[in-house]
C-alpha cells in the first residue's frame, strides 16, 4: 500500500490556506503584507499545483488530507512491484537522518534526482513523500537538503 501527497487541490481556498505557513510575503511602503494569494496563482500559472482531482490509475483511489492548514489530494494504492532500491534507500536514511551519513546521502539522493533525471525540487520533496509513505512541508525538506550538504562539507574537511 502507498499513500502519495499530490499537488493538487480540491480548490483555490486550500491552496492558499496550506502555503499561508511558507512565509509568501511583499512590501507594501513600509508594512510586510501577506502574499500567499499571489504566489498560488504564479504556482497555479506554471504549472506546479493544481485545481482539481489528479489523474488515477486502476489500482489507486483519492483522499483529501486535512494538511493542517489547507486541504490537498492523496492518492492511496496497491503496491504492484517491489519498491525501488532508491525509495528503499530515502525510507531508510530519511529516519536517520540525525547521522551524519545519512544526512549525506539524502542529499545525494536528491542531487541524482534533480541532475540524473532531470526532476524539479518539488517533484525530488514528492519521490520523497512517495517514499516515506507521508507528506513533508518544504521548509523540513529545504532543512534536510542544507543539513546534509553541511555534513558534507564537514565530512570533506576530516
Amino acid at each position: 500500500m502507498y499513500r502519495i501527497g499530490t499537488s493538487y487541490f480540491p480548490f483555490k481556498e486550500a491552496a492558499i490556506d496550506y502555503y499561508r505557513p511558507h512565509g509568501y510575503t511583499r512590501m507594501e511602503g513600509k508594512v510586510q503584507v501577506d502574499d500567499t494569494e499571489n504566489a498560488v496563482n504564479r504556482k497555479i500559472e506554471e504549472g506546479l499545483i493544481h485545481i482539481g482531482k489528479p489523474p488515477l490509475k486502476d489500482n489507486e483511489t483519492l483522499k483529501v488530507v486535512n494538511e493542517h492548514p489547507g486541504f490537498r489530494y492523496y492518492i492511496i494504492g496497491k503496491a504492484q512491484t517491489k519498491p525501488s532500491s532508491i525509495h528503499e534507500k530515502i525510507e531508510k536514511h530519511w529516519f536517520l537522518r540525525s547521522r551524519p551519513q545519512s544526512s549525506i546521502l539524502l542529499g545525494k539522493i536528491a542531487d541524482q534526482l534533480r541532475l540524473k533525471e532531470g526532476l524539479t525540487f518539488e517533484q525530488v520533496k514528492e519521490v520523497f513523500e512517495q517514499a516515506i509513505g507521508q507528506s513533508i512541508h518544504m521548509a523540513e525538506f529545504d532543512t534536510v537538503m542544507a543539513e546534509s550538504e553541511e555534513q558534507e562539507r564537514l565530512a570533506l574537511r576530516l
